[in-house]
């Protein structure tokens, strides 16, 4: 199982000069891995894994990655079989106000 939890900077623009940017706060950002793999009988095994990647944004909204993966894989002497199946959600809140946040961008 892989974590990273982190924080990185959003930015205001101040709507009448486009080189003047100054930071509105700091998104949240959060990727986690996890996945587990067993292995039934000699060369045949199953594996199943879901990542996933998402951020929530200072200004309003959030974004979210999500992909699940199942396999399995046999093998005998020279002939081998893999079979797989993906499963892949992105979704996206923009819940920023423009009204009250003239001249708004995040990255």
């Amino acid at each position: 199982m892989d974590w990273l939890k982190a924080k990185r900077p959003s930015y205001l623009n101040s709507g009448t000069n486009q080189y003047a940017i100054t930071s509105a706060g700091n998104d949240d950002y959060n990727q986690y891995t996890v996945g587990a793999a067993y292995t039934f009988a000699p060369g045949a095994s199953f594996s199943v894994n879901r990542s996933n990647l998402s951020t929530k944004y200072i200004v309003g909204g959030s974004s979210s990655n999500t992909s699940d993966t199942g396999s399995f894989n046999y093998s005998k002497k020279a002939v081998a079989l893999d079979f797989g199946l993906t499963r892949t959600n992105s979704l996206v809140d923009a819940g920023v106000n423009n009204a009250a946040n003239p001249g708004l961008l995040y990255s």
